[in-house]
């Protein structure tokens, strides 16, 4: 008999335990920890196997903004078995450095080119990244030195071909802003180009061209940059090279035509002829 009621009390004691454990482990207890299910029966929660989705918003590609002027960084996380994780998003930039954590801060960035880094980890230590994007801080909100043809109704760039890219401009009053559309370029990749002149460069007298791309970023347009060079009357034929150490992501390439001379600058106004500004996306 004190055996029996010694049995009954250990089982009565374990029922207590276990309803215990379960109001303090309930279903809902996050992934990798001990829990009780409804039957009593212990288990453990299921850890996320995947990597988070991150996605980053804002900035976009090739954004450019002034000198001490905030930049909003924005992005989204995403985890199978947490669900979002967005506030756990980590930022960072190749010049600036450690940004902050969040789904959405604002930062101040230092002027120069760089790239935005947006990473998050899951409680199970698995991490992703989103592709980083480039960001350009510049001290003025004209980027590059001005240039111009200042009578361009005699002399213009009539047409530009880069391998597949054609561009028929015509006549754009000495200055021609093709920035929005970017053309991507391959690095160690050849192109056939070729350029045409409107105007009397088509027959009465010759033209010189030069085109430059901003391969390292600084915002110049320097000797070593210079792709493209010809001189004469119609159709110039030739080749641009993009080169294996040419840093990628968005850049400018400017197209210059003076009439009558091959000494081509890339700064500055000049009588006639007529110049055209690309952005270009290095891959």
């Amino acid at each position: 008999m004190r055996l029996l009621i010694h049995i009954t009390s250990i089982v009565t004691l374990l029922v207590i335990a276990t309803s215990h454990v379960q109001a303090q482990w309930p279903e809902t207890v996050g992934a990798g920890k001990v829990l009780v299910n409804s039957t009593g029966v212990i288990a453990m929660a299921k850890k996320s196997l995947s990597p988070p989705q991150i996605t980053l918003i804002t900035p976009t590609k090739g954004t450019v903004v002034e000198k001490d002027k905030p930049v909003t960084l924005v992005a989204s996380a995403l985890d199978e078995k947490e669900g979002d994780i967005s506030d756990r998003i980590r930022w960072r930039s190749s010049l600036s450095g450690y940004l902050g954590i969040g789904a959405k801060i604002n930062v101040m960035l230092q002027p120069g080119f760089q790239f935005i880094y947006a990473t998050v980890d899951n409680s199970s230590g698995i991490g992703n990244a989103a592709p980083s994007v480039d960001v350009l801080v510049s001290d003025n909100a004209n980027t590059y030195c001005d240039s111009r043809g200042l009578v361009a109704s005699e002399d213009w760039i009539e047409s530009l071909v880069i391998g597949d890219f054609i561009n028929v401009s015509g006549q754009n009053g000495g200055l021609g802003n093709f920035v929005t559309a970017p053309l991507k370029l391959r690095k160690g990749f050849f192109y056939n180009t070729l350029t045409t002149p409107g105007g009397l460069g088509r027959d009465v007298a010759p033209e010189g061209w030069r085109i430059w791309i901003d391969f390292n970023h600084d915002l110049q347009f320097s000797d070593s940059e210079r792709v493209f060079s010809a001189f004469g009357m119609d159709t110039q034929y030739g080749t641009i090279n993009i080169p294996s150490n040419a840093l990628n992501g968005h850049t400018r390439m400017r197209v210059s035509m003076q009439f009558n001379t091959p000494q081509v600058g890339t700064c500055g106004a000049f009588i006639y002829g007529e110049v055209e500004d690309y952005t270009i996306d290095i891959l």
